[in-house]
């Protein structure tokens, strides 16, 4: 089976061949023999998940190689400071009118209780 994946890994392009062959033979070498342990049922479901991955990764492969159909979106991310004015400005209106809010409850609840509480 490991030659069968060997020529499986051919549909992927040249370059990930390259970059990535060896590794992934390597690593479905180790758990082909952790599976072989296992059982029959567990090798079958192995092979059937293991080269519908690998075809289904070449294709995607392909589909990033050739930037007719970019799988994944890149955003453009600059340095500095991450956050906007507006949003800064939303977050700080936010904390004051919590603050107030804790205010307002700490006195009410003052009203109804027979112990103390502590203003902020």
């Amino acid at each position: 089976m490991m030659t069968l994946y060997r020529h499986f890994l051919a549909l992927y392009p040249r370059a990930f061949q390259y970059e990535f062959g060896e590794e992934m033979a390597a690593v479905y070498g180790e758990a082909l023999a952790d599976n072989r342990r296992r059982g029959r049922l567990a090798c079958t479901r192995f092979y059937v998940r293991e080269f519908a991955g690998l075809i289904s990764g070449a294709l995607e492969q392909h589909l990033r190689a050739s930037k007719l159909f970019p799988l994944e979106r890149t955003i453009a991310m600059r340095n500095g400071f991450r956050y906007s004015w507006v949003g800064i400005s939303f977050m700080a209106i936010s904390f004051v009118v919590v603050l107030m809010a804790m205010s307002k409850a700490a006195a009410v609840a003052a009203g109804y209780s027979q112990f103390p509480v502590v203003n902020l």
